[in-house]
């Protein structure tokens, strides 16, 4: 069983920031009795002069989407690789363009 700690902070938190004063820890126990020994300690490392913690839950992840972002970025730049191709054939295009054109230039030069 995978369990994480979520804890909010006294208060607003820093500003109107989704999700300031918030905080979701990934914790090591995979039982719950061990998990809430654990999240006991981070909670007094996460509380001092300037931060109070208000509230603090002890969560089951449910499902596990590292994989999701590791894939959807791999995706992304796929996308990426592809456009800088589809670029590069364009600035080609337009340089074999640019040179036909320079080449046009020289010959009406030369006939006048």
């Amino acid at each position: 069983m995978k369990l994480a700690l979520w804890m909010k902070q006294d208060g607003e938190g820093c500003d109107y920031t989704i999700g300031c004063g918030q905080k979701l820890i990934t914790l090591d126990a995979g039982m719950m009795g061990a998990a809430i020994i654990e999240a006991k300690e981070i909670i007094r490392e996460h509380t001092h002069d300037e931060c109070t913690i208000a509230e603090a839950h002890i969560v089951q992840v449910m499902e596990d989407l590292s994989d999701y972002g590791y894939e959807l970025r791999l995706y992304h730049e796929k996308q990426l690789l592809d456009e800088v191709a589809m670029n590069k054939k364009r600035l080609e295009m337009l340089q074999r363009e640019i040179t036909s054109q320079e080449d046009e230039i020289e010959r009406a030069r030369r006939f006048q």
